[in-house]
């Protein structure tokens, strides 16, 4: 529709960026088709109370995790850096703070460098570094609880405007992808206050080069390979079998960047 038209004007390459569109949209109808089966089935009171009972069971089981892991009143903080904006300027200090006070926990940005002059700005709402935090708890601290958004209101979020985080309008942003590195850098350093068994293993940079197996160097198809060597596959480091080192049905699995190394190691 125009909607779709309007957002893919400025896309360097919009056949790929319409298909980007074109899978979640079709995506979320049949998701749409599915929810109105089951209200159908089974009521649209009981399909909300399921909901419900979800979301209540995420925020039960968030309550506990934070509680045992940080200690009430406690402020701990940790600091990466980006070393330059790629136009001259840098290094840029990252810095994240968490306090917990009773029940809930914060999350403050405070103390970052202001906005880049390059493309490195990452701007960031409240909600995404709330799903991010809860996304690393649950993956390194205790997978058995459900994902959901049960959990947001033990989390407030303070991120200063005209910072690295929340630049101000015009701000480069095209490079961000360094930044979301970096903001599970922080969550692993500040976890690892409490136990080395919650850090991660990576950096918040990113390498996609292609490559082929060895018996494949003189065939025209080989491998793509998309490593990022960052706190999005957060876990403890160990070797693996590389089969493991993906993405499976949205679930993330816990293995070091060495075990890709290891299966598909990168010649440059």
């Amino acid at each position: 529709g125009g909607a779709r038209r309007l957002l893919l004007t400025g896309a360097l390459r919009r056949e790929g960026s319409g298909a980007d569109w074109r899978g979640p949209a079709r995506a979320c109808r049949n998701a749409g088709r599915r929810v109105q089966e089951l209200c159908d089935r089974f009521g649209e009171a009981t399909y909300l109370s399921a909901l419900e009972a979800l979301l209540d069971r995420n925020y039960r089981a968030m309550k506990t995790l934070l509680t045992t892991i940080f200690e009430d009143g406690e402020t701990i903080s940790f600091t990466d850096y980006i070393c330059d904006d790629g136009v001259g300027y840098g290094p840029y200090e990252l810095k994240l703070s968490l306090t917990r006070t009773g029940d809930k926990v914060v999350l403050d940005f405070t103390g970052s460098s202001p906005q880049a002059q390059g493309p490195v700005n990452y701007y960031v709402n409240e909600n995404l570094v709330r799903m991010f935090f809860g996304i690393y708890m649950i993956t390194v601290a205790d997978p058995q609880i459900l994902w959901n958004d049960g959990f947001y209101p033990l989390v407030d979020v303070i991120i200063p405007d005209d910072s690295f985080w929340k630049p101000k309008y015009p701000a480069a942003l095209n490079a961000r992808n360094h930044g979301i590195g970096r903001v599970f850098d922080l969550f692993g350093g500040l976890l690892g206050h409490r136990s080395p068994l919650l850090h991660n293993d990576g950096c918040g940079s990113t390498l996609t080069p292609r490559g082929a197996d060895p018996d494949e160097l003189t065939r025209s198809r080989g491998w793509p390979r998309g490593e990022h060597p960052n706190s999005a596959l957060a876990g403890i480091l160990e070797v693996r079998p590389p089969e493991v080192a993906r993405i499976r049905g949205g679930a993330v699995s816990r293995v070091g960047v060495q075990a890709t190394d290891h299966g598909r190691p990168a010649w440059v």
